[in-house]
This record gives structure tokens, C-alpha cells and sequence, in this order.
């Protein structure tokens, strides 16, 4: 039976909106970590992001100020125009299909950042799609990370002020 992934040579079988961005942005690394299987280094930022995420998803009472929704990393499943399209939301909040994406990182989110960043309106149309409706609005919440120096030896990572 043919597969639309197939016509397309999608080489996960789907997209995913970092897949998507770094097709648009940067076709070195879009090549290299999906047809030639190389990953990107793992930076304090991400190491940083994820531990943020793990502690957002058991409700850890240290991130109680921060907004978020009822369902930790909601997974979006959802075809737009056969192509397979896969992604997780931060955080979403039920009631009203509100999306929040975290972010972390040293470089400061402007409005014209988030503006250019189309992640959300990647999860926007996955919700309509799968929820059959969206909110207007949503939130992406910056955490900002000091300065990050690599350490050489104990292979971790040290933040200075």
C-alpha cells in the first residue's frame, strides 16, 4: 500500500516542527541528524530545559509560580494534508486548549523572536486538528539561564554569575 511518508522520504516516517525548522534554517543539520544520524551537541540549555520539564510534569512545588496547564508534554498526533505531523506540547490546559511552551536559554525572547518562532503555530493547528479548537491565545514562558562555562574535567557543566 503506498505511504505518503514514502512520496515525501520522510526518514522518521513524519515531520516534527524541529524537524521543519531545521529544514527551513539550517539544511546541514537537518541532513545530518535525520539521514545521516548525527546529533547535535546536548548544551547546558537543553540539559537545563529538560530537567525544568521533568520537574513542570511531577509538580515539583519549587516551580509552583510558574504557569502551566493540567497536562504535561500533550502529545500531538495529526495529519495536514497526509503528511504525518508529531509533536509535544510543554503544557496544556484542557478547559480551554490553552498551549504554554517553555523556553530556555541566555538569549532573551522578544516579541519579534516569538514572532518568527512558528513552533506555536505548529501546535496551534495540531490542537484545532485534534481538539477541534484552539485558544486565541497562548503563552511561551522564557527562563533565562546565567552564564554557562564547560567544565574540562568531571564532564559537567558549571553556571557562573
Amino acid at each position: 500500500m503506498y505511504n505518503i511518508a514514502d512520496k515525501y522520504f520522510l526518514p522518521r516516517g513524519y515531520l516534527s516542527y524541529s524537524a521543519m525548522n531545521d529544514f527551513y534554517y539550517n539544511r546541514k543539520r537537518f541532513q545530518d541528524k535525520y539521514y545521516r544520524g548525527i546529533e547535535s551537541p546536548v548544551t547546558p540549555e537543553l540539559i537545563f530545559g529538560k530537567k525544568i520539564g521533568e520537574l513542570l510534569e511531577h509538580g515539583d512545588e519549587s516551580l509552583a509560580h510558574i504557569s502551566h496547564g493540567d497536562v504535561a508534554e500533550k502529545r500531538l498526533d495529526f495529519k495536514v494534508d497526509g503528511i504525518p505531523i508529531l509533536g509535544y506540547i510543554d503544557s496544556f490546559r484542557t478547559d480551554d486548549s490553552f498551549i504554554f511552551e517553555f523556553k530556555t536559554g541566555k538569549t532573551p525572547w522578544t516579541q519579534g523572536r516569538v514572532n518568527k518562532h512558528f513552533q506555536l503555530d505548529v501546535y496551534s493547528l495540531g490542537v484545532e486538528i485534534t481538539e477541534g479548537k484552539v485558544n486565541d491565545e497562548c503563552m511561551l514562558i522564557w527562563m533565562e539561564i546565567g552564564k554557562v562555562e564547560k567544565r574540562w574535567k568531571g564532564g559537567g557543566f558549571h553556571v557562573v554569575d
